[in-house]
């Protein structure tokens, strides 16, 4: 595949950021899904990533990380992604230690997790898809997420 086949076949969404972004210090899960809460828009593409990374972990904090997905609005957390089909996690040295499967959950365990990149490939079908961070609290940690669009329906058909 040439490279401008590849560049019109990727759509970079920047998730509004509620602090100055891209990279916002939080304290807890529901300070994350406060700062990240834009959903991906997947309509007209076929599958989407998010990538998450990090500035800093503490030490001693467990965050668990899922993507939720939704018909209804941007604005609506919808359900969480539980089938393995649908979502799938690699972390940038494909140790992948910390990605159940089965429950379609990234666990990170403080610093261990940090300067590592991870990356959610979603293909279901819904019209929203949205990265939340579902438990974690009590040490500040430094995260960034990017939204990344793929296959889009409409293509151009010669470049």
């Amino acid at each position: 595949m040439a490279m401008n086949d590849l560049f019109h076949k990727l759509d970079v969404v920047v998730p509004t950021y509620a602090g100055a972004g891209p990279l916002v210090s939080c304290t807890d899960a529901a300070a994350f899904n406060t700062q990240f809460a834009t959903s991906m828009d997947m309509q007209g593409y076929e599958s989407g990533m998010m990538v998450l990374f990090f500035a800093d972990i503490s030490n001693a904090v467990v965050y668990t990380f899922q993507v939720f997905e939704s018909d209804t609005s941007a604005a609506d957390a919808g359900t969480a992604v539980t089938n393995a089909n649908q979502v799938v996690c690699h972390r940038d040295d494909n140790t992948n230690t910390e990605w159940d499967a089965t429950t379609a959950t990234l666990t990170l365990t403080g610093a261990a997790s940090e300067n590592h990149t991870y990356t959610f490939q979603y293909t279901g079908n819904k019209r929203w898809a949205q990265l939340t961070c579902g438990a974690g609290a009590g040490e500040d940690f430094t995260p960034g997420v990017l939204y990344i669009r793929a296959q889009g329906r409409r293509q151009p058909s010669d470049i």
